[in-house]
């Protein structure tokens, strides 16, 4: 018995609570209240906001009137330049070769000689060691070579290869190309004879 009483104990708390719970949560929520500034004015210029005194409302909108520009005049003559269409340049050009392109100028045969380029105009001397034997002969024979004696070996794969008779058949009388009997008995036919 004490034990069943203290489990409807338990459910009536649970009961209270689940009830209280509800009544917090579950509960339409109202919308909260507008919140209202007590001093300051809000005011957007160019997206910015800025907040003023209602006291000094009426003398900074009477400043910014004032600060206001004057709107500058059109230059047509600006818009006329961006009306025109861009051209498009092509991406080689073909310039032609003047004819006297390898031609000197004649204000390069007239200048001067620099010291440096009159050094550099003489041919190089060379040392004796570096002198070409102009009596050199590079395609000699070695006399080594002058006394050499062939093996019979060499001897026999210098001589030409012989053909035999039975081998050549480039002999007069003897028809190559001969035509098969199926293709002397074959029948023309009507596309053959058109494309004939």
């Amino acid at each position: 018995d004490e034990r069943q009483h203290e489990m409807e104990l338990k459910k009536i708390v649970c009961c209270r609570h689940r009830a209280r719970w509800l009544k917090m949560r579950a509960g339409p929520k109202g919308l909260p209240k507008r919140h209202k500034h007590p001093v300051d004015v809000v005011v957007v210029i160019h997206g910015k906001k800025l907040f003023i005194r209602e006291d000094q409302l009426e003398e900074f909108m009477a400043k910014s009137l004032r600060q206001r520009r004057a709107k500058r005049p059109i230059d047509w003559k600006r818009v006329d330049e961006l009306a025109v269409p861009t051209q498009i340049r092509p991406k080689y050009k073909v310039v032609p070769v003047k004819d006297t392109y390898f031609q000197t100028r004649e204000r390069n045969l007239k200048a001067p000689l620099s010291k440096r380029m009159g050094e550099l105009y003489q041919p190089r001397v060379l040392p004796d060691e570096a002198l070409l034997d102009l009596n050199f002969e590079p395609f000699t024979v070695s006399k080594a070579a002058l006394k050499y004696k062939a093996t019979p070996r060499i001897e026999e794969l210098a001589q030409p290869i012989a053909k035999s008779e039975e081998a050549d058949d480039d002999e007069e009388g003897d028809d190559v190309f001969t035509v098969p009997r199926r293709a002397l008995r074959a029948k023309c036919s009507k596309r053959v004879a058109e494309l004939a």
